[in-house]
């Protein structure tokens, strides 16, 4: 019995992390490209969320140590999967294209909840798997779809599904973890398919 509740307390716990993932990422992403907030702006989040992440490290901070309690991983610092998620948008629209950018801001914020999610229902905790990692994929292909039109549906299904790869093969390194890399692959696949594609 306790096995079961502490298996359910993660669940939920995990499930109320990826939320925050989609919702945080997607609304970030959103607002830049849409030029309500500039791009150096999650840079600016993630220094002072470092910040406050060792303050409560060291001291502690109550109202931050109860929002942790409810969906932090336990990572080398407090609340390192945000702070990495700003990093990685800021990465995106600081270095990519814009429309790029955008495509590999909304695939670490889509895919990488997604296919989290889906490893959860599939009984996966902590694990990767294709088919968790393909079903972030194909739900982000469809936000593309339905909502950008005018983005070439190549272009969202390339910078996807690398993206996707990246989600799945990547094993953390030190503090890089898929949050930085996912942005990055997506958006240096983007260019080079373009640029030999496109000329």
């Amino acid at each position: 019995m306790a096995g079961r509740n502490s298996k359910r307390a993660f669940v939920v716990k995990e499930m109320k992390r990826q939320f925050l993932h989609l919702v945080i990422g997607l609304s970030m992403s959103l607002l830049i490209y849409f030029h309500y907030a500039p791009a150096y702006i999650p840079g600016i989040i993630a220094i002072i969320g470092f910040g406050l992440s060792v303050w409560h490290d060291k001291r502690g901070i109550p109202i931050l140590g109860y929002f942790l309690k409810e969906v932090d991983r336990n990572d080398f610092l407090p609340g390192y999967g945000a702070i990495s998620l700003m990093g990685g948008i800021f990465i995106a629209f600081m270095f990519f294209p814009v429309d790029f950018a955008f495509i590999a801001a909304i695939t670490l914020s889509i895919v990488d909840s997604f296919a989290t999610a889906f490893g959860l229902f599939l009984g996966e905790e902590g694990k990767k798997s294709v088919w968790a990692s393909t079903t972030g994929g194909i739900i982000n292909i469809a936000f593309f779809t339905s909502f950008f039109t005018y983005i070439p549906v190549t272009y969202a299904v390339v910078g996807t599904f690398a993206g996707a790869a990246a989600e799945l093969f990547y094993k953390k390194w030190y503090f890089i973890d898929d949050n930085l890399i996912i942005p990055i692959v997506a958006g240096l696949v983007l260019i080079a398919v373009k640029a030999i594609f496109a000329g």
